[in-house]
């Protein structure tokens, strides 16, 4: 037998993600190639459905990445073999190149003195040892990296026998070697292109909140509009706010489209020929820019209990402790506050349209992303949770949102924190006395989405476990019994009221 050929395991009937099978079904293979060389298999094929591109180019990634990889070795005249990883501590991945080098060697020293041997023998250690360095760098966002990045980092390493690990929960990368050899990694160029990957894959993601480019799809009964992927979607966006006249596109062979602009038409970046005349028949479909904010706010339109006038963005309303929705609040704001000697001094309904849309743009990319038949209020929207403090950050919120650079603490992350007790946002390095005695807190809906636990050290969210591409949505405390939330965006959460409140 010299081929054999396998489905796409697991990605069907048990719904596995491809960017999880992928890797590994072109691992099994490599480490097969590695311990049997003297196989008669020739050709492994993977075998896909044409119709299924999102699969296709998943399996065609992983395959550029190998691809890659064979180039690299070639490169240094080596033969490939599987990369010697340890997985050394949580968190970490470990390349021990420069150790691999390290053998027995034997030496023999000739001296009238002992002495001198001694002295001879400590003075060529501690050369030696001098010229072998540790070399640290702090890279934010190290875990959000692609893999192909990792890759070009880790066959850099090993071209010079040098030790490297990449510590992702504390976003730093460590080489070791000697000197000159750490010295001729070219790290800072990896780095630079690695971080503007990340930042266009959050600026695509960023943008696929508030805006959609989409193809017109027709058939002979009916159009629809099909949408562009994040990455495809961000660089059309990019180009239409720059000015541009038109912006390239790729499917999934990685082939080139135009988005013109003027015609607002999609068409490929080669037009074939007829007799000579531009071929008017290729295939050129219509485009379409949706604004999902101003969607949103038509299809989610302000609550219904709001009193704002035609024209008007903002206003703070006063409740009436006769009005049912100020004792609902006020009822539960003390039932968490679990503090008998409080009194309530104001409750003050925040009426904000911009951050509504916001926040109901971010709900509805939420939602996208999870299963059918989730109950997302319950599983992964919380109302309420709690915010407290200090009453000269209060306008600022009510105006503006949170902002996660008034963040006073750490412990699971430098985000934006809220309690799951009102007691425990009540205390005063939160929701710290002003002149008067009176403390501030906010009764807050807060998309939490999927939990992760949380670090000090945290300043992102790391990758989803069963999708590497989406992060998580919020840190929190305790996986399974979370008391404190943390979020990353701003505008997964909304400020409904504001307490005013005094307590002994």
């Amino acid at each position: 037998m010299t081929s054999v050929g396998f489905p796409a395991l697991g990605t069907g009937t048990l719904k596995y993600p491809a960017t999880l099978v992928a890797p590994i079904m072109f691992q099994s293979v490599m480490e097969y190639g590695c311990t049997h060389p003297n196989s008669h298999i020739s050709d492994v094929v993977v075998i896909l459905h044409k119709k299924d591109t999102a699969l296709t180019q998943v399996f065609r990634q992983e395959l550029e990445k190998v691809k890659t990889l064979l180039r690299e070795a070639q490169r240094a005249g080596e033969t490939f073999y599987m990369l010697p990883q340890l997985k050394g501590e949580e968190g970490q991945k470990r390349w021990p190149f420069f150790e691999a080098t390290r053998g027995r060697v034997v030496m023999e020293f000739t001296a009238l003195q002992k002495d001198d041997i001694d002295n001879a023998c400590q003075d060529l250690l501690r050369e030696y040892n001098a010229t072998v360095r540790t070399v640290r760098q702090d890279i934010p966002k190290l875990a959000f990296w692609d893999e192909d990045f990792i890759q070009q980092a880790v066959m850099a390493c090993k071209a010079v026998h040098v030790d490297v690990t990449f510590n992702f929960s504390m976003d730093r990368l460590e080489l070791r070697g000697r000197l000159p050899e750490v010295h001729r990694v070219p790290l800072h160029h990896i780095i630079k292109d690695a971080e503007k990957e990340v930042a266009d894959r959050e600026n695509a993601f960023l943008t696929a909140v508030q805006i959609q480019w989409n193809w017109v799809e027709v058939s002979t009964t009916e159009s629809r509009l099909i949408p562009y992927d994040d990455q495809n979607n961000y660089r059309i966006e990019k180009g239409y706010k720059e000015g541009k006249d038109q912006a390239i596109v790729y499917d999934a062979n990685k082939t080139p489209f135009l988005v013109d602009f003027t015609a607002m038409q999609e068409r490929p970046e080669k037009i074939g020929t007829i007799d000579g005349q531009d071929d008017e028949s290729e295939d050129v479909v219509t485009v379409v820019r949706r604004d999902k904010i101003i969607e949103v706010a038509h299809d989610a339109p302000p609550p219904d209990h709001w009193r704002l006038k035609a024209g008007q963005s903002l206003d703070v309303v006063d409740l009436s402790p006769e009005q049912t929705e100020y004792k609902q609040v006020h009822s539960k704001f003390i039932e968490l506050l679990n503090q008998p000697g409080a009194t309530v001094v104001k409750i003050k309904r925040i009426e904000n349209l911009t951050l509504h849309k916001q926040y109901m743009s971010m709900r509805q990319q939420m939602k996208r992303h999870l299963p059918e038949h989730t109950v997302f209020e319950d599983d992964f929207e919380k109302r309420p949770l709690w915010h407290g403090t200090r009453d000269d950050i209060v306008d600022s919120i009510i105006e503006n949102g949170f902002n996660r650079s008034y963040c006073e603490r750490t412990g699971y992350g430098q985000g934006v924190y809220f309690a799951k007790t009102a007691e425990y946002s009540s205390e005063d390095k939160y929701a710290k006395r002003n002149s008067n005695g009176e403390r501030h807190m906010f009764f807050c809906k807060v998309l939490v989405g999927k939990l992760t636990a949380g670090s000090e050290d945290m300043r992102f969210l790391p990758p989803n476990a069963n999708d590497v591409n989406i992060a998580y949505d919020s840190a929190v405390d305790d996986v399974d019994d979370p008391s404190i939330f943390v979020i990353f965006k701003d505008v997964q959460a909304y400020p409904e009221y504001l307490i005013v409140f005094k307590d002994d």
